[in-house]
């Protein structure tokens, strides 16, 4: 005949105490358990001429799984006040990202010549200062130097007057392209 262990009361009150903390214990370590969280990436756009922040444009950001493995779409947010678009990238983290200006007409991309992919790690881990000079000769270099956080990103622009446009860019269908 198998019998029925009856504990007391107050043993009774006791494993139901310390069933209760076992489980918020196991609850508490899965919430508090390392995860990646979502990456922020802030792009200071700075005129090229002046070194000035560039406020209320807009910077484009494309998102590579690996080299020229673009993900759909692109990420687009205009820059506040003190020149600074801010971009929340989800989990996984990319391998590569490509940071563009996003705008036309009068405005000259001034960054480094060649691919425009920069790796995940080099943003995330120290920053990016983007150097180089503007495609077109004789407009202003981007030679100013900022020093980057991690999660930074120093990205250059020139505005064009109407006479560097034409002599610049209007013979090859405008500048950037």
């Amino acid at each position: 005949m198998v019998g029925k262990l009856r504990l007391g009361n107050n043993m009774e009150k006791l494993v139901s105490i310390v069933t209760q903390f076992a489980t918020m214990f196991s609850l508490l370590a899965l919430v508090a358990a390392p995860t990646q969280a979502d990456v922020t990436i802030r792009v200071h756009m700075i005129d090229a001429r002046s070194g000035r922040p560039i406020s209320k444009k807009p910077v484009r950001m494309w998102v590579l799984n690996a080299a020229n493995q673009f993900r759909s779409g692109h990420l687009e947010e205009k820059t506040d006040s003190s020149g600074v678009a801010t971009f929340i990238v989800s989990d996984p983290l990319p391998e590569y990202f490509e940071i563009h200006i996003g705008m036309g007409g009068y405005w000259e991309e001034c960054s480094s010549p060649g691919p425009y992919e920069y790796t995940a790690k080099e943003i995330v881990d120290t920053g990016l200062s983007i150097k180089g000079n503007c495609s077109s000769p004789g407009l202003p270099k981007a030679g100013l130097t900022f020093q980057a956080k991690p999660g930074e990103v120093y990205l250059f622009a020139a505005h064009l007057n109407l006479w560097e446009w034409i002599r610049y860019c209007g013979r090859r269908n405008g500048c950037g392209d």
